[in-house]
């Protein structure tokens, strides 16, 4: 497994470079047993996800704790972030705007 959910997920729009304008969002505090269809019920009433990653550690294969999503629509990420706080899974988790770190990485802002 990847980490990488593609299941309803729609095509990428296309958008100007940077964070905001991709509607990608860093989530983090997530809990040891939370996966991504977990994160997929929970952000998916806010609008189209088009990419749900979790990454895991090499070592383990356990989830790192925190999660990126890219929303369709850069206002969908802004309300999301502008809705906290979140609870999924029945823990509360912090998200934020994903900012791009070196080249097409993005970090949590």
């Amino acid at each position: 497994p990847s980490g990488r959910s593609s299941a309803a997920l729609a095509a990428p729009s296309p958008a100007a470079p940077g964070a905001a304008s991709s509607g990608r969002v860093f989530i983090a505090r997530l809990p040891p047993g939370l996966t991504q269809d977990h994160l997929m019920e929970h952000f998916q009433q806010f609008g189209t996800i088009l990419d749900c990653y979790v990454p895991l550690h090499h070592a383990t294969r356990l989830p790192r704790g925190f999660a990126f999503l890219t929303f369709a629509n850069a206002d969908v990420a802004e309300r999301v972030i502008a809705a906290q706080p979140h609870t999924v899974a029945g823990q509360q988790v912090v998200v934020d705007r994903a900012e791009p770190r070196k080249g097409d990485e993005f970090a949590g802002g």
